[in-house]
């Protein structure tokens, strides 16, 4: 999600403003809670000293004198039980201390009852007094004596006590009653001395007292106790805190609008002016309006050197723009020439495919660049010998095309020259070597293919053996290790023969090939090749060149090609075409023809659409009404002389189309027999047709001129 930079400044000033304002809210609160709670410990204890200090000395011997009594009273009877109800309880111990407790009515007293009730009366007064002086709960004073409190007199005396119903039984204390100290009980803090006398808070009964220890060297320690409710400070202070809140709140608010008009002045304006500019360039540049929009910022901070900082770059942009457009023109015209230049390259190579009797030859070239270093070629020397090469020149691109260039038209005018093959290599060698500053240099194979004996006499400058194809194995073939061309003059270069056989086919190939490299830094290789030849063994040699090109497209993937990859693959032809079908159906028909039109290619094209429907109507009469199971069909198709000879046989039962009843028909008759038509039309496309029944064999021979 996207945020303006007035809402980013906004935001970190509220952010920042909220944590300040926070922790000052945090800081106050604080110190008020401590303020109040001191103020109140204050006040409890100046109650307490009050009461101190209004204290004589009878009043000490009157509480001495309760605590012996109580004491004694209490080792007659030390188990006092539980109650479930007040009145129980004030029964209870008005009976056992009945010293101080009238047991009924208030007349007939005895002098020293009536003494100890009016004292008892007289200091529980004073007691509550000081509760209401310190805003306390309740006030008691109680001996201590071995971890227990033994209360004496508290601020809530009376005769007859008023029952509170919100406070538990447990907090009605009387005279006599004994408190033993729990895990929850014990000192909190606060503890300090004045005048001999220890001050100090403590918690038990679930609630907090202020207690003074009157006399705490002594084995019975005089406590005076004054209990207070934190809910009455706990109340002021969340008071406190929601009017502090109520009052940060209102700053918090002041201060956004503060921090987003600051923002807007000083930051926010200027970005936007800057943004606008910018926006306005960005559209002009797309409408190829290119011009400086300056958006004049006054101000002297970062956002003035972000401005002044665009219009620098708006500057050169204009001036890189200017570049661009005159590099782009000079590239296109670069282009167009290396297109032109790939064009004289490529016209220089064969343009079409050698086909004939003799010879069948395919070839492919991809460069890496626009113009490659890879070149090919072959042509008649004279009527029976066919030269043949394949080279690559060191390096890439034009330097490497225009050294291709000089190398083909010095091997091809050697070649043409009638000169012997190693004195062609030897005169190229030293040609390439003068005035070769840039050290450019080629490999090539060079041979030289005798169309009367295939016998192919070559020499292997440096470059990739090719390979042997047929029908026993693929093997690549074993040379000298002749040096490249343009590398050292005056080598002798060494020349190899091999003979070649019907069917042989020989598969030639530059470096590009098998060293190309994939995404995981591996070679095509050698391995990978002869497998793809291999699979293609019985392939057309135009199949074997896509198969490998498609191979290696796999190979590479998205891999940029870091060299040309140029292959030629050469089949030694028969003047025959031989096809064996058992089980025979109407695809055979495409079979025989594709076959025909391309091992024949150099023949006439009218002799050839001739031949084709020959084939159709035969085979065609063979599939159709030959209803034999198991039905064989032969077919040998030769060249004799001026003559193409098309031989069939077949095991169906006898039939021949030479009779009286197939003889020539000039017109279409309905009453004529199944096949009669087609069977007049082959003869018509032939010279000569002849038929013979042997061996339960139907034979069937039909000659037809090619010139």
């Amino acid at each position: 999600m996207r945020h303006s930079i007035r809402t980013k400044v906004i935001l970190l000033g509220s952010i920042t403003s909220f944590l300040m304002i926070g922790l000052a809210l945090l800081i106050s609160f604080f110190v008020y809670q401590n303020r109040a709670y001191k103020n109140l410990e204050n006040k409890v204890d100046s109650s307490i000293k009050s009461i101190i200090y209004s204290m004589e000395d009878d009043d000490l011997e009157f509480l001495d004198e309760i605590y012996e009594r109580v004491e004694a009273v209490f080792k007659e009877s030390s188990t006092d039980p539980s109650f479930d109800n007040y009145e129980d309880k004030l029964a209870y111990y008005t009976k056992k201390y009945d010293f101080i407790y009238p047991v009924s009515g208030g007349f007939g007293l005895s002098y020293d009852a009536a003494r100890l009730r009016n004292k008892y009366l007289e200091i529980s007064n004073d007691l509550k007094s000081s509760v209401i002086s310190s805003g306390g709960l309740q006030s008691f004073i109680a001996y201590q004596n071995n971890g227990k409190i033994v209360y004496l007199v508290d601020s809530n005396f009376i005769f007859e006590k008023v029952i509170d119903k919100d406070m538990p039984l447990s907090s009605y204390y009387f005279l006599g009653s004994y408190y033993e100290f729990t895990e929850n009980d014990g000192v909190i803090d606060d503890i300090s001395e004045l005048d001999g006398v220890i001050y100090y808070t403590l918690e038990f009964n679930g609630f907090k007292h202020r207690v003074a220890a009157v006399n705490p060297t002594t084995d019975n320690s005089l406590l005076i106790f004054i209990k207070y409710d934190e809910a009455v400070i706990n109340s002021s202070i969340t008071q406190f805190f929601v009017t502090e809140l109520i009052g940060f709140s209102i700053v918090l608010f002041v201060l956004i609008v503060f921090f987003g008009l600051l923002s807007h002045y000083l930051i926010t304006r200027n970005v936007i002016i800057l943004n606008d500019s910018t926006t306005k360039f960005t559209k002009n540049l797309s409408n190829n309006k290119i011009e400086v929009i300056n958006p004049n910022i006054k101000s002297s901070d970062e956002v003035r050197m972000l401005s002044d900082s665009f219009v620098a770059l708006e500057q050169e942009l204009i001036k890189y723009v200017d570049q661009v457009e005159k590099d782009t023109k000079e590239k296109e015209r670069i282009n167009a020439e290396l297109e032109i230049a790939s064009s004289i390259q490529l016209g220089a190579l064969p343009t079409t495919h050698l086909n004939d009797k003799n010879v069948l030859i395919r070839t492919s070239i991809e460069s890496a660049k626009e113009v490659g270093g890879d070149f090919y070629d072959y042509f008649y020397i004279d009527d029976n010998h066919l030269a043949i090469i394949i080279s690559d020149v060191s390096g890439k691109g034009v330097p490497a095309a225009l050294f291709m260039m000089k190398s083909k038209e010095l091997i091809r005018s050697k070649l043409l020259s009638n000169e012997k093959l190693d004195k062609v290599c030897f005169d190229v060698n030293n040609a390439l070597l003068y005035n070769n500053s840039l050290g450019l240099f080629i490999t090539a194979f060079i041979g030289i293919l005798d169309i009367d004996t295939n016998i192919l006499s070559f020499v292997n400058c440096g470059h990739e053996r090719p390979y042997i194809i047929n029908d026993k194995e693929i093997k690549r073939l074993e040379v000298n290790a002749n040096f490249i061309l343009g590398g050292i003059d005056n080598f002798e270069y060494k020349v190899e023969t091999i003979k070649l056989s019907v069917n042989d086919k020989l598969f030639l190939h530059t470096d590009g090939l098998n060293e190309a490299i994939n995404n995981q830094r591996e070679e095509f290789g050698y391995d990978r090749i002869k497998n793809v030849l291999e699979s293609n063994k019985t392939s057309q040699i135009g199949d074997v060149l896509t198969n490998m090109s498609n191979e290696l497209k796999n190979f590479v993937a998205n891999e940029e090609k870091f060299d040309d990859v140029t292959m030629m693959i050469i089949e030694i032809k028969s003047s025959k075409l031989s096809f064996n079908f058992t089980d025979p159906n109407y695809e055979i028909i495409d079979i025989v023809n594709n076959k025909l039109n391309d091992y024949y290619s150099y023949i006439d094209k009218k002799v050839l659409s001739e031949s084709n429907i020959i084939f159709d109507e035969i085979l065609n009469n063979y599939i159709s009404y030959e209803k034999k199971e198991g039905l064989i069909i032969n077919i040998l198709i030769n060249i004799n002389k001026d003559m193409f000879v098309f031989e069939f046989s077949n095991n169906g039962v006898e039939f021949n189309p030479l009779n009286e009843e197939m003889k020539y028909i000039e017109s279409y008759d309905e009453n004529m027999p199944i096949g009669g038509l087609g069977l007049s039309l082959i003869k018509s496309l032939s010279n000569d047709v002849k038929y013979e029944r042997k061996d339960d064999m139907n034979y069937l021979t039909i000659k037809k001129k090619i010139s």
